[in-house]
């Protein structure tokens, strides 16, 4: 069943720990992202630690362990997202960003997460953008990204700004 909230125009996710999370058992198999935000219309995600969570797709297709699909904006800042894995042969990623929706992504790390950084996904009718600054990104502005096909002409275009770092963090102690 699908529930739509038109009035749920900003949603504010600030100072989560999500750690050691598995997927929820879902018609008889592993499967779904551990956070799942679709057709809001802000989102702002910041302030929060996703460490050492396990991922296995979303019914047998690829998806990221958040699959974050706002209608306008994400903001995403301040955020870290390391050691996140994959159970399973279904390609995953940390992120999975697309809906048509402006993705801001600063002052974050994105890094240590098998298979793939950020997975993009084309369902909408017009281009998603996504514009990343002052971020320690595993692979630069060539982060391992998994484009998943769809019958959308419009894609994802990512725009690297300013201070990005490639390169293992620097934890204090164990994350």
């Amino acid at each position: 069943m699908e529930y739509e909230y038109p009035n749920a125009a900003n949603v504010y996710l600030n100072n989560l720990l999500i750690k050691d999370c598995s997927p929820v058992q879902g018609y008889g198999t592993l499967e779904a992202p551990i956070i799942v935000v679709t057709k809001v219309q802000n989102l702002h995600f910041s302030n929060s630690l996703i460490i050492n969570n396990y991922s296995a797709g979303w019914f047998g297709f690829p998806a990221g362990l958040l699959y974050l699909l706002p209608r306008d904006n994400l903001f995403f800042y301040n955020n870290i997202v390391a050691n996140n894995h994959t159970q399973g042969n279904t390609p995953c990623g940390a992120i999975e960003l697309g809906g048509g929706s402006i993705v801001r992504i600063a002052n974050s790390i994105i890094y240590g997460n098998s298979q793939y950084q950020f997975i993009t996904e084309r369902n909408s009718h017009r281009e998603t953008q996504v514009y990343i600054s002052d971020s320690l990104i595993q692979g630069g502005t060539s982060p391992s990204i998994l484009h998943v096909a769809s019958p959308v002409t419009h894609g994802i275009r990512f725009h690297w700004l300013d201070n990005i770092i490639d390169g293992p963090p620097m934890f204090l102690g164990d994350i």
